[in-house]
């Protein structure tokens, strides 16, 4: 059965990319040629039609909920230099809403993150993007900028098994998991 390739090998130009056992690779391999791609970046298997774009256009669209240390993140995927692929984070701030604690600022989506835009001039306000292993979303965040709390959110882990908390803006403008409150 014929192997469809891909595309064309960006590095060497002469072969074309095809699914291998590990990877996508440069059926050109024999001659030489080490191109490869991987399936899988920080957790997140990649698609065909990732591979087709970073082969055709030498970068991929933004693709959501890569894993890292720290939580889920967006990206993209690109090819370097020497032909190796990386990933770039998107460098501009999303705004979310007001800061509720300098007042002043604005706060914005970062990779791992949400933090007042006035970190530089000493506002500390900041919300992780996961916390006790839940994902939050925009939504949450918006709900606690704007009303100082969240509805309900379900599926928090700790210690003892999964549950139910509401995140709350304290006295301090820090942002309390609140676990009570149902």
């Amino acid at each position: 059965m014929p192997v469809t390739a891909l595309g064309a090998c960006p590095k060497c130009k002469l072969g074309r990319v095809v699914p291998g056992n590990f990877a996508w690779n440069c059926n050109r391999w024999k001659e030489g040629c080490d191109f490869k791609i991987r399936p899988i970046y920080a957790k997140k298997s990649l698609s065909e039609s990732h591979v087709k774009q970073l082969l055709k256009k030498g970068q991929t669209r933004t693709i959501k909920d890569f894993q890292g240390k720290h939580g889920f993140f967006d990206a993209t995927l690109r090819l370097n230099e020497e032909y190796k692929v990386e990933l770039v984070f998107e460098e501009r701030s999303t705004v979310i809403g007001p800061c509720p604690q300098c007042e002043e600022g604005h706060v914005v989506k970062q990779v791992r993150s949400y933090n007042c835009d006035r970190y530089n001039e000493g506002c500390e306000f900041k919300v992780w993007k996961t916390i006790a292993k839940k994902h939050l979303k925009d939504t949450h965040i918006k709900a606690l900028l704007k009303q100082g709390k969240t509805p309900l959110i379900k599926g928090f882990r700790g210690k003892y098994g999964k549950f139910d908390a509401v995140l709350r803006i304290g006295d301090q403008g820090e942002v309390v998991l609140d676990s009570s409150s149902k």
